[in-house]
């Protein structure tokens, strides 16, 4: 997997040239390329380390489509905001600067920050606990053999944390509405 950053070279961030749109959509399309390629390569590897950078070439892919997609979506405003983004700032990853160069919507940005997260490390565990009640849990095959119990037993203390939290951001929300219920309802009678 050694040399997939000579893709993005063409979209580095130097203090004297900001890379444009079609520079980005031209780098993160190489990638998309030669991720795509490499996992059709490796699709009847009978090694299973190889199969698992199968995945993550697939993820690269995947990550890079939607990548696009936002470059695409957002072009005219990134394109103008990057004239005066500071390139220190950007290279940092800085909040502010990022907001600032890349004024893009709620839902772009969750995508980035899932897509910057997951990265290309391979994923023994996941579990996907959706609003309406579906769990959803991935696991490695030497994760699923039990090769590895001490990774299922973190995971299962990081979903009774996560839990918790969820629980108290509702029980918060719950007694936040209630109070505003109760001050309408005064108002109301006054």
């Amino acid at each position: 997997m050694a040399g997939y950053g000579e893709a993005a070279q063409h979209a580095d961030i130097e203090a004297t040239a900001r890379p444009s749109c079609g520079a980005l959509a031209a780098a993160f399309t190489d990638l998309m390329n030669r991720a795509s390629d490499h996992k059709t390569t490796m699709k009847d590897a009978p090694d299973e380390e190889i199969r698992s950078h199968r995945i993550i070439f697939a993820r690269i892919a995947a990550s890079c489509e939607v990548i696009l997609g936002i470059l695409e979506r957002n072009a005219a405003k990134m394109a103008s905001a990057a004239k005066s983004a500071d390139a220190k700032a950007l290279r940092g990853m800085e909040r502010d600067a990022l907001t600032e160069m890349w004024p893009i919507s709620l839902s772009d940005r969750a995508e980035i920050r899932k897509i910057w997260e997951v990265g290309t490390e391979s994923v023994l565990m996941q579990t996907v606990i959706q609003i309406e009640g579906d769990v959803i849990t991935r696991m490695n095959s030497a994760v699923a053999r039990g090769q590895h119990p001490e990774i299922i037993e973190v995971h299962k203390q990081s979903i009774e944390i996560s839990l918790r939290m969820w629980g108290q951001l509702v029980d918060a929300a719950e007694r936040l509405l209630t109070v505003i219920g109760q001050a309408v309802g005064v108002a109301a009678r006054r």
